[in-house]
């Protein structure tokens, strides 16, 4: 079979999620061409998306050397480096991949998701900001900044995130939680009330939603109601220590 034909045949396979004839049919290409650098570099990401991170790395670390100006090796290895648990080593193949696309979304949200593990939230910050500046209605770009922001207690700049979310997606009940957790933050209790009880209509066993939403009803004097809310909580898990603080 021709080398080309070969690796669309390879190609296919991969997209249509056939990982085993993916895998057979790159390394069959470069049994022939071991110098093929769209063979390594699919097989290098084959490995990954097997979970077989270490076989991956090696295999990306081959594709890097063959051709180091593709920013999507260096995103990839930087996965099955962080895959293997070395996250901070992996800021150094998403820095090289930002270098060679400053405007390359995934890379921009894997450094980002590092930042936010190695409780770096400004630099996280800045990642997330570029990427919304690339695509700005991605839902759940927003959410991760409001997340951010909210952790710089910059509840105003928060709020402003979580509702540009619900306008895309009214009915996610992570942006209703976050909208209830930055209305609290600024005193809006009733607004906040709100926002729970959305999130409880679609998620009625939401334990911390329950336990938050009777923070809202006792700042709004209602403090019998917010007990009857923790005991409910308390009654699904009642060794829950934010519901036994908050009664």
């Amino acid at each position: 079979m021709a080398p080309q034909k070969q690796l669309l045949d390879a190609v296919a396979a991969h997209r249509r999620g056939d990982f085993d004839a993916a895998e057979a049919g790159y390394r069959a290409i470069l049994r022939a061409q071991p110098n093929s650098f769209d063979a390594t570099q699919l097989l290098g990401a084959v490995l990954a998306g097997r979970g077989r991170n270490k076989e991956a790395e090696t295999i990306l670390r081959r594709a890097a050397a063959l051709n180091p100006k593709v920013a999507a090796v260096q995103n990839n290895l930087g996965n099955a480096v962080k895959a293997q648990g070395r996250i901070e080593e992996s800021l150094v193949n998403y820095h090289r991949a930002i270098e060679l696309d400053p405007n390359y979304i995934d890379a921009l949200n894997n450094r980002g998701n590092v930042y936010v593990e190695l409780e770096r939230p400004e630099e996280a910050l800045v990642d997330d900001e570029r990427a919304l500046a690339l695509k700005p209605n991605d839902a759940n770009t927003l959410l991760r900044t409001a997340k951010l922001l909210f952790e710089l207690r910059r509840f105003d700049d928060a709020l402003v995130r979580t509702d540009r979310a619900l306008a895309l997606e009214k009915n996610s009940t992570e942006a209703w939680m976050r909208s209830g957790n930055i209305l609290s933050q600024l005193n809006r209790h009733r607004e906040a009330l709100e926002s729970y009880d959305k999130v409880l209509a679609r998620d009625p066993g939401n334990i911390l939603c329950a336990v938050n939403r009777s923070g809202a009803l006792n700042a709004l004097g209602r403090p019998e109601e917010a007990l009857e809310g923790l005991d409910r909580a308390l009654a699904q898990m009642p060794d829950d220590a934010g519901a036994m603080n908050n009664k």
